[in-house]
């Protein structure tokens, strides 16, 4: 299912600047915790690299705004091994535009994340 998220990495290993992924597929808190394992699997540690790397169809994009569709995105602070999880719609106005609502889900430690949110299938 094409659940789309963003990923923005903040405080990487790349320059010292934010690097923020788009993946197209599986983005719900589930998936997500999925795709934090894979990109730490065999010892590695939490980054942009391994996160690429490791996970089919994530590329760089410009950033959360870039791409109007997402339904999540995360916020990743590398140096402190936490995630932010926001669940995003967008709604009709009366005037025929659109409104974004950003709902924060939760912000917590990686590990933990990964924990609360791995389905055990």
């Amino acid at each position: 299912m094409a659940t789309r998220a963003t990923y923005n990495f903040t405080n990487n290993y790349l320059a010292g600047s934010d690097v923020c992924i788009y993946v197209h597929h599986d983005n719900y808190p589930s998936g997500a915790s999925e795709k934090f394992k894979a990109s730490m699997s065999k010892g590695g540690r939490l980054s942009v690299e391994n996160f690429i790397r490791n996970n089919d169809g994530a590329h760089i994009t410009a950033g959360h705004e870039a791409h109007g569709d997402t339904e999540y995105y995360y916020d990743i602070d590398t140096a402190k091994r936490e995630v932010q999880c926001w669940r995003v719609r967008n709604e009709f106005d009366n005037e025929g535009g659109y409104q974004r609502l950003e709902q924060r889900m939760c912000k917590k430690p990686i590990d933990e994340f990964i924990n609360d949110y791995t389905t055990g299938e």
